[in-house]
């Protein structure tokens, strides 16, 4: 019974302070070109059988606001480093997607990390830290795939993915027909999408593949001329 009472009061304890709510669709490492807007959104979900009303602001960063210029926003609402920026009521089970990252790389090739604190503001130990890594990086952060004179196709970005990756290109040869097809390990299609030469960027979700190891090649002009794998992990 003396060892009873203990365990029991722990577990209580463990139980009124459990996660309630989870961040969805992040990533722990994103990628920015130099000189670029760039948005990613951001999730979060009410996993109690409660309302819950909840807040977010930012812990220490190793970066200046000159450096680093980024802003948590919901809609319009912006949070810049300091502050606290409200998240609307959540009802029990509901997850809110009006929440994304805003990031105004400068011409500086810089790193730097990004804390945030999610927190329930009717009892603030309920709480979620979380933290980013940026990276601004020249035109094609994501390293070369494939290049030749008048055109650039970069590696998918992030790799493994959460919610989507990026392919970065530059096409200057209208001629050429370039496509990026993605296979799973059976060989199966499951994306397939062209590279208009007016864009500069393609986007391979990942809300429809399951987690595991995938191939994605780059077809140009009806040949498979560069092949690299990638893996999903949500």
């Amino acid at each position: 019974m003396k060892f009873f009472l203990p365990v029991l009061f722990l577990l209580c304890t463990l139980s009124a302070y459990s996660q309630e709510f989870t961040l969805l669709n992040s990533q722990e490492e994103y990628f920015v070109p130099t000189g670029k807007l760039q948005e990613f959104p951001l999730s979060i979900h009410n996993q109690s059988d409660k309302p819950l009303r909840l807040a977010v602001r930012f812990l220490d960063t190793d970066q200046s606001n000159e450096d680093l210029p980024a802003s948590l926003c919901i809609g319009e609402d912006c949070l810049d480093k300091e502050g606290i920026l409200e998240i609307n009521t959540l009802r029990a089970g509901e997850t809110f997607d009006d929440i994304s990252f805003k990031l105004k790389a400068s011409f500086k090739e810089i790193q730097g990390n990004i804390r945030l604190l999610f927190f329930d503001t009717d009892a603030p130990a309920n709480a979620l830290e979380r933290s980013f890594t940026f990276h601004v990086q020249g035109e094609f952060p994501g390293g070369i795939m494939y290049q030749r004179p008048n055109l650039k196709v970069s590696n998918a970005y992030p790799n493994p993915i959460v919610s989507a990756a990026t392919i970065d290109y530059s096409i200057s040869d209208m001629n050429d027909k370039a496509q990026i097809v993605v296979l799973n390990l059976l060989g199966n299609q499951v994306f397939a999408q062209d590279l208009p030469p007016a864009e500069n960027s393609l986007k391979i979700p990942a809300d429809e593949l399951s987690n595991g190891i995938y191939f994605y090649t780059l077809n140009l002009n009806g040949k498979n001329v560069a092949t690299k794998k990638m893996v999903v992990r949500k």
